[in-house]
């Protein structure tokens, strides 16, 4: 999950409620993403022009150990 403004409909105390509730990832950070972890991937794939093509996972390491 991703704390952005879209969240904003989610009364304050839901909303930690929820965030709180989320499995710890491995990134060593906090449980939710925020924009600019997003943005960042997106800037490196803009920038990267030997890029073709790829998939590109993006969630703290939520996905680590299940597969």
């Amino acid at each position: 999950m991703i704390d952005t403004p879209w969240w904003s409909f989610v009364p304050d105390d839901a909303k930690a409620a929820l965030f709180a509730g989320l499995r710890r990832q491995d990134a060593g950070r906090p449980k939710s993403g925020t924009a600019e972890d997003i943005a960042d991937v997106i800037a490196f794939l803009i920038g990267n022009r030997f890029m073709t093509g790829a998939t590109v996972i993006c969630d703290g390491g939520v996905r680590l150990g299940h597969g």
